[in-house]
């Protein structure tokens, strides 16, 4: 018989055995957390790059929503769809920041890269246009190359011009009427009406919403009219490397090559502009400075994602 208090035998078995398990659990879990601490110890350059990389995430995903809210739609939508996920994101912040300066010298080195400008070149010799504008447009693409911007823009930007009023001729949608351009039924604007500058027949053409904004406001219209009548005193690099970007748009539309990549593909080998556009992020200045590689890596991430997704389109 069990004395009082004494637990029956049924449940003395039943705590030794509890006893035993827990004892077995305290043991596996000292040797969990000594094999974890001996992990730690050995991982902890690993643990950390993990860990500033998280960080990076948590600084660059809400910023990059924003930007991309903000300037979707902007003049600069063609160009950002042209670019890689790295480069439209390091011109999203300084557009972003209204770094005029820096978006000039952020575009340029891709923009007067020597083998860029020589595919460009070869695309427009075979362009349907007169002998005189391919010669004048060449000419101005050499003069990219130089970086003398005062003498390529006049080069590049009357006949890039006239290169989008021989495409509306030859489609019959524009007739010369003695010395006036004028709309045909073709066109779908009121047969006859005066189309008074490049920037009516852009929509005409049926140029895309993002490039025609590019054009018009980037291009020509009001920031083009200095440069076109001759009066322009400052802005000539934004101009030549604006000429420039709208070219290949052209000869990527109307010159049959397949020219889409040229602009994606400069700006890959010319991604110097990266290092600059981070230090408009203050809250990455301590992980760049400190593990520098863990923002590089974390952006390569982003980019290699962002490119499975775009080459993999979700199903409508």
């Amino acid at each position: 018989m069990t004395p009082p208090g004494e637990p029956s035998d049924p449940w003395r078995r039943l705590i030794e055995e509890f006893r035993e398990i827990a004892a077995a659990i305290s043991d596996a879990y000292n040797g969990f957390a000594r094999r974890l601490g001996t992990w730690f110890e050995e991982n902890q350059d690993t643990i950390a790059a993990v860990v500033d990389s998280l960080q990076v995430l948590a600084v660059l995903q809400p910023e990059l929503q924003r930007l991309a809210d903000e300037w979707k739609d902007s003049a600069w939508g063609h160009l950002l769809a042209e670019l890689d996920f790295v480069n439209a994101f390091c011109l999203l912040l300084l557009l972003d920041q209204r770094e005029e300066d820096a978006i000039e010298a952020a575009l340029e080195p891709a923009l007067t890269d020597l083998d860029f400008l020589a595919d460009v070149d070869k695309a427009l010799r075979s362009a349907p246009l007169p002998a005189a504008n391919r010669r004048q447009l060449a000419k101005g693409l050499v003069l990219i190359g130089e970086r003398d911007y005062e003498l390529a823009v006049p080069l590049l930007i009357l006949p890039l011009e006239g290169a989008f009023w021989w495409v509306a001729q030859d489609r019959g949608l524009v007739e010369r009427i003695k010395t006036r351009m004028r709309f045909t039924p073709a066109s779908g604007q009121k047969p006859g009406r005066e189309a008074r500058s490049v920037e009516a027949i852009f929509e005409p053409l049926g140029i895309d919403e993002d490039f025609r904004a590019f054009l018009t406001r980037l291009v020509y219209g009001g920031h083009g009219h200095p440069f076109r009548h001759g009066n322009a005193e400052v802005g000539w690099r934004r101009a030549g490397l604006m000429l420039v970007i709208a070219l290949v748009g052209w000869l990527d539309l109307y010159a049959g090559a397949d020219d889409s990549d040229l602009l994606q593909l400069t700006f890959e080998l010319n991604d110097h502009a990266l290092d600059g556009a981070l230090e408009l992020l203050p809250r990455l200045g301590a992980v760049a400075a400190r593990r520098p590689e863990a923002v590089e890596t974390t952006i390569t991430v982003l980019m290699s994602f962002h490119s499975t997704r775009s080459s993999h389109p979700a199903p409508p």
